[in-house]
């Protein structure tokens, strides 16, 4: 739809399955997103005019969290095809998949930076949920929050990729934060004490 909430277009259809994790490719003429239309999840395309619909993943397992790469070139995306909920990566076309992360925790929400080669995540131990910043092999992943008991997730990348926004139940009720990419120098942005503060993200560069 636009800005205003006018011209509110539907671009799938069927009663089948639920769609969701949509996110415009970066030249805004595609939409990526999850479907479960098939019993599972995959990862799909389509034209923001809902024509032109492509199925990219045909695995068994659950496909989610699909994002673009800033080039449009690529997909990161997370299924549990190994067992364990992964991070991968594709081509845009669906072509050349390739596993990110390999660990024993649930692996979830990759976002990409714009500047540098890096992705940014959460993952769960099954006692907290704590964000990792990675390569786009896997060959470094290092650790941004250190929760041993309360979680953050929704992560974003700041527009020069030195800072992360995040949520976090860290004083109790979840509020969103900020922090440099190695954890340090944490900072309470939303101070609300009567809300959830969720799903933060950064204002691009004009």
């Amino acid at each position: 739809m636009d800005a205003d909430g006018s011209n509110v277009t539907q671009l799938t259809f069927g009663n089948e399955g639920e769609n969701s994790f949509g996110q415009w490719s970066p030249d805004g003429t595609r939409i990526v997103f999850s479907s479960s239309r098939d019993g599972n999840r995959d990862i799909y395309t389509i034209n923001v005019d809902g024509s032109d619909e492509q199925q990219l993943t045909f695995d068994t397992g659950h496909d989610n969290f699909p994002s673009w790469s800033p080039n449009g070139e690529e997909i990161a995306f997370v299924s549990d095809r190994s067992g364990f909920a992964q991070l991968y990566i594709m081509d845009s076309d669906g072509s050349d998949i390739r596993q990110v992360t390999d660990n024993d925790l649930g692996n979830s929400q990759p976002t990409w930076s714009e500047v540098s080669p890096q992705i940014v995540f959460s993952a769960d131990d099954g006692s907290a949920r704590n964000l990792f910043v990675t390569d786009y092999h896997g060959y470094k992943v290092e650790q941004v929050t250190f929760g041993a008991v309360y979680n953050s997730s929704s992560p974003d990348f700041s527009p020069d990729s030195n800072q992360v926004v995040y949520e976090t139940d860290f004083d109790g009720d979840v509020e969103i934060y900020v922090a440099d990419l190695d954890g340090n120098n944490p900072i309470n942005v939303s101070n609300s004490s009567f809300s959830s503060d969720l799903d933060p993200g950064w204002q691009p560069c004009q």
